[in-house]
């Protein structure tokens, strides 16, 4: 298992081509989490600190003016990095579990079960 290990900020890069749209809501959302509960999830990051999943984390760290963030570098078990195309199939994985999650909840459930984080 990788370590959890933090960053500097300034070093973690955006995937340019991170095909999910991020909205503000799902940032503020992330901001509100942090906030109460903590970073509970690292940023999953590459051999070149560009994010492979973790985008609305890392918008959120910025928002919240954090200087460092916790990551866990894309390894393999046997500790090999993950190369790009497991990156990408990585990427592409998650954001599908994460529409699937979504999707499955249906959109009122969804903001039923986050309504104690915004604070209402």
């Amino acid at each position: 298992m990788n370590d959890v290990v933090t960053l500097n900020i300034d070093k973690v890069k955006p995937y340019l081509n991170n095909p999910r749209k991020i909205t503000k809501n799902a940032i503020d959302a992330v901001v509100n989490s942090i906030s109460l509960y903590g970073f509970q999830q690292p940023i999953v990051v590459d051999k070149d600190n560009t994010v492979v999943v973790g985008h609305t984390r890392l918008q959120a760290a910025i928002q919240l003016g954090m200087t460092e963030v916790p990551i866990q570098y894309a390894k393999k078990k046997n500790g090999e990095w993950l190369t790009t195309i497991e990156c990408e199939g990585y990427r592409l994985a998650d954001n599908r579990l994460h529409t699937a999650y979504v999707v499955s909840r249906g959109a009122e459930q969804g903001r039923a079960g986050f309504h104690h984080i915004k604070g209402h």
